[in-house]
């Protein structure tokens, strides 16, 4: 999968949490301190979560291209035993 790919979701889902914290503020039933408390707690699981997402699209990838390279590679392996 391409980098830019990768970080478009990344991107994503991390503005997806900026927008969910934002609107946890402007309905949350409670003081300031205790709201931007939960905001950055949220956050943090969000990003974690993120960034797990993102190491296992990078996993995925690895294992996808690993994959493709074994496939050519029997394949070239099979051609040439065919031609010489």
């Amino acid at each position: 999968m391409e980098r830019g790919i990768v970080k478009a979701i990344a991107a994503g889902v991390l503005a997806g949490a900026v927008v969910g914290a934002g609107v946890a503020l402007l309905f949350a039933p409670q003081s300031g301190l205790k709201s931007r408390r939960e905001i950055q707690k949220r956050a943090d699981e969000m990003k974690a979560k993120a960034d797990q997402f993102v190491a296992d699209i990078k996993q995925r990838d690895a294992e996808f291209c690993k994959a493709v390279r074994e496939g050519a590679d029997n394949y070239r392996k099979e051609m040439t035993a065919k031609i010489g």
